[in-house]
């Protein structure tokens, strides 16, 4: 197993939600589809990748994205007027 790390976007910064042991990024983003997402509120998303990653933030707390295969999953958008 390998360790995933879970990032929340939100609109003024990104921080490192948790963490979860998963054999593959697709299992990693069903576990934090299933576990996770409902959690989110309008217009944030979850930035899901391997843990073997370099994980840093930017000065205005914004997610460096790392190198290697990285998943975005959107919760509720925003509705359009």
């Amino acid at each position: 197993m390998e360790n995933y790390c879970v990032v929340r976007s939100t609109k003024e910064m990104d921080y490192q939600e948790t963490v979860v042991e998963a054999f593959s990024l697709d299992e990693a983003k069903e576990i934090v589809r299933a576990q996770y997402i409902e959690k989110l509120l309008e217009g944030e998303s979850f930035i899901v990748f391997a843990m073997s990653n370099y994980l840093g933030f930017d000065e205005h707390n914004r997610l460096i994205f790392p190198s290697g295969e990285v998943s975005i999953m959107f919760g509720r958008l925003s509705k359009q007027r």
